[in-house]
């Protein structure tokens, strides 16, 4: 309820007769003004957004790969061979006997029957078909595939956090990280992350007031009058969270609280503590079959007299040559290609792009996620390469980038190395 209710500005209440209210905050207006001629005292306002943050961290969402080919070598007694991402449609599958690449016949698992080899959509198993002759020591597998993965996305507001840096001397970042469920692909995680910024990267103020006039519930907007020494503008509108009737000698009086800014409702902070105790439940469960999501994040702003240069063109002309320090240009599908994990200067493995956007634009934003059977050693080094000729063979290709990322990874921990690269003015 709190998702939706975000997404689309909306505020939700049970009330006292338990019936679900869910509509626009501006949809229900108070019967009359906040101002002083209505209070029973001088209200009381309380500052502070116990839930504000500027920087909001989706998790869980389901991201696609680009193509990725992985090649195995049989060896006389595997039927089943596991690639690097969980399969997320049919995969191409050839095999190779010693006269060339041969395609195969494929079939779902458990649905399927006289294919040469089985897949199951969110598995990352292929498995040959018993009845066909397992495959030699000489034998090898090739398996094209779209591959899926979680992923976490961030989002920002660029003016929050720099008007929390002016306000602390820090780096003005305040971070906040929730999981999601049902969120495919990383623009609707981002979307989910837009909408946590829209509604706590700001300020909160609650004012409590006392009244005898009748008609004040939970969900309207009250707009005040004659408030100026409290910092709230004249028709500025507060949003009703919580009206109580109490008696005092014989009169009835309405205590009530109303909130500039976010604040969870009642019902809401109800849920979320049952969400609360479930989340602990979990983590005090962890087995070690659970697995440790890292985001790293690089930038990088290029200027033309870098080299190798993945965005500069050049062309030969009747004073332009070839030469040993004049590196060639990349088509843009070449840009980038991969990631290298090193070892002082010494490359340990590589492997290909995981999602690539804008590599025809001046900004590309590339996507590198090391799953939990990758890049598992220590290594001091992540490094990009491009080129025609890159490929996962080490060593192939143009290294066009190099970052120190000392680590020692294990199979309990996924690397999702985010970069995006920007092309000079």
């Amino acid at each position: 309820m709190n998702n939706l209710a975000e997404k689309n500005n909306f505020w939700w209440n049970i009330d006292k007769n338990k019936v679900l209210w869910f509509k626009a905050r501006e949809n229900v207006v108070a019967p009359f003004k906040l101002e002083p001629s209505i209070t029973r005292s001088i209200p009381s306002v309380t500052n502070g957004n116990p839930l504000y943050r500027n920087t909001q961290i989706v998790k869980g969402s389901k991201g696609l790969t680009e193509t990725q080919t992985e090649t195995f070598t049989a060896d006389g007694e595997t039927r089943s061979f596991t690639v690097g991402f969980s399969i997320s449609e049919e995969p191409t599958i050839m095999i190779d006997t010693g006269s060339g690449w041969v395609p195969q016949t494929i079939g779902v698992k458990g649905v399927d029957s006289n294919k040469d080899w089985y897949y199951e959509i969110g598995d990352g198993t292929v498995t040959q078909d018993r009845d066909n002759n397992i495959l030699s020591t000489t034998s090898r597998i090739k398996v094209e595939y779209i591959g899926q993965f979680t992923l976490v996305a961030q989002t920002h507001d660029p003016d929050e956090i720099n008007r929390m840096k002016q306000i602390n001397g820090t780096s003005g970042i305040v971070e906040e990280a929730q999981s999601v469920e049902n969120v495919d692909g990383k623009e609707a995680a981002l979307e989910a992350g837009n909408s946590k910024l829209k509604e706590f990267a700001q300020n909160s103020k609650t004012m409590s007031f006392q009244t005898k006039q009748a008609g004040l519930q939970a969900g309207q907007l009250i707009e005040t009058q004659g408030y100026g020494d409290f910092n709230f503008n004249d028709g500025e509108k507060l949003l009703i969270t919580k009206v109580t009737l109490f008696d005092e000698d014989g009169l009835l009086f309405y205590s009530v609280e109303a909130v500039k800014g976010p604040k969870y409702r009642s019902w809401a902070e109800f849920f979320k503590e049952l969400t609360r105790k479930a989340e602990i439940f979990v983590q005090e469960n962890i087995g070690e079959t659970d697995v440790l999501l890292v985001p790293v994040n690089y930038e990088k702003y290029w200027v033309e007299s870098e080299d190798p240069n993945i965005f500069r063109e050049v062309y030969p002309s009747e004073t332009l040559y070839p030469s040993e320090d004049l590196y060639p240009m990349f088509d843009a599908q070449d840009r980038v290609k991969g990631i290298v994990w090193l070892d002082n200067g010494t490359e340990l493995g590589r492997q290909e792009v995981t999602q690539l956007d804008g590599e025809d634009t001046d900004t590309i934003e590339s996507l590198f996620y090391l799953g939990p059977n990758s890049a598992n050693t220590t290594f001091t080094h992540f490094a990009f390469y491009s080129g025609y000729y890159g490929t996962e063979q080490l060593n192939t290709g143009i290294v066009y980038d190099e970052r120190p990322y000392p680590t020692t990874k294990t199979q309990f921990e996924t690397l999702q190395i985010s970069r995006t690269d920007y092309k000079w003015d």
